[in-house]
């Protein structure tokens, strides 16, 4: 991949209380790419064993391989502007709104077919145009920082990794998404070496065009569903303690809602009565408490501290389910989140 970007940016404040903000990016990507695995998966049972040691075996494994396809290229050139606009209401308090043009480059995965033989599978370039409008402020002296975003992102070919109907993660392109939500940010400087702070995010998504027909006949369609790993609700409180030496700490509480494993959204309806690819809302609870002493630091920390055990994904079927075509997996697979961890850490500043 080669990659060249040029930008620029400018600023025009007319008064003190106006400010404008103009960029302007052109980013070009070369992206070449070749099937290098020639090896189909296709082995006569006798030589599962034997491969590699009996004559024959070797034979039938060298008669499997094919030639390299040819070198492929893509190339993308895109330009992205930016516009802001900043009014400043006093000194601690100011509101803004923003549009850009984003972009992702298209690129390549390596996935089997019905036949066994690896092949290259393409995507193309996401786009999206994205919408912000907020404020940022301070109060009491400058103790409190109170922050709050509205967003929102209108996509186009977004790239989402999904399992085909054989059980194997590629990327595709959904034709039009859409994310939106508010972000709130705040924190309180209680004393010299107390601080209280937070955060709190709510999100929606949605899929207005996503036909998926990787290997799955016929094609299912998506839309309406939810993006995965997008929960609705995410928030942290936090205390922190801290000083230039001594004692210094902190404990912090984060949660977040229920969400989906998958772009599919498999749930009772198609997987069965008590069976589902949601994901659980859960806390998590982490903290470090340390000592500095002139260049020397010592920090003790803990994740997860309750030891929360429940999964951060589910996958019980592909989307193949949809349309009668995909496996079930009666096991299911699991990503577990962190477990409880211990660690002290030693830094020394020279």
């Amino acid at each position: 991949i080669d990659n060249v970007a040029l930008f620029t940016q400018w600023r025009y404040e007319p008064n003190e209380r106006w400010a404008f903000d103009f960029g302007l990016r052109y980013d070009t990507e070369d992206y070449q790419f070749q099937r290098s695995d020639t090896v189909a998966s296709i082995i006569p049972p006798e030589c599962i064993i034997n491969i590699g040691v009996t004559l024959p075996c070797v034979v039938a494994a060298q008669a499997l391989q094919r030639p390299a396809e040819p070198l492929q290229d893509d190339n993308y050139a895109v330009w992205l502007p930016r516009a802001a606009v900043t009014y400043n209401l006093s000194d601690e308090a100011s509101v803004f709104a923003s549009i850009r043009r984003g972009y992702r480059a298209g690129g390549a995965t390596l996935a089997p077919n019905d036949a066994g033989q690896t092949i290259v599978v393409t995507y193309d370039p996401e786009f999206l145009i994205g919408y912000e409008a907020g404020w940022r402020s301070t109060w009491l002296e400058g103790r409190l920082t109170f922050n709050g975003t509205a967003f929102y992102s209108d996509y186009k070919d977004q790239q989402v990794v999904v399992q085909d109907s054989r059980e194997f993660s590629i990327t595709e392109n959904a034709g039009s998404t859409a994310l939106y939500g508010i972000e709130l940010l705040a924190d309180y400087r209680v004393s010299e070496t107390w601080s209280l702070y937070g955060n709190l995010g709510l999100l929606g998504t949605r899929i207005d065009e996503f036909l998926f027909d990787a290997f799955t006949d016929p094609p299912v369609d998506l839309a309406g569903n939810e993006l995965d790993d997008a929960p609705p609700v995410t928030m942290t409180v936090g205390l922190s303690y801290d000083q230039r030496q001594g004692v210094f700490g902190n404990i912090s509480v984060n949660y977040r809602a229920e969400s989906w494993s998958d772009v599919f959204n498999l749930g009772p309806a198609e997987l069965g009565p008590g069976i589902s690819e949601e994901i659980d809302a859960a806390y998590l609870v982490n903290a470090r408490l340390g000592y500095r002493f002139e260049g020397l630091t010592v920090t003790g920390f803990v994740t997860n501290l309750l030891d929360e055990d429940e999964p951060e994904s589910l996958n019980f079927a592909d989307g193949g389910v949809l349309n009668g075509t995909g496996g079930f997996r009666p096991t299911g697979e699991y990503n577990m989140r962190q477990p409880q961890t211990f660690g002290v850490s030693l830094d020394y500043a020279f």
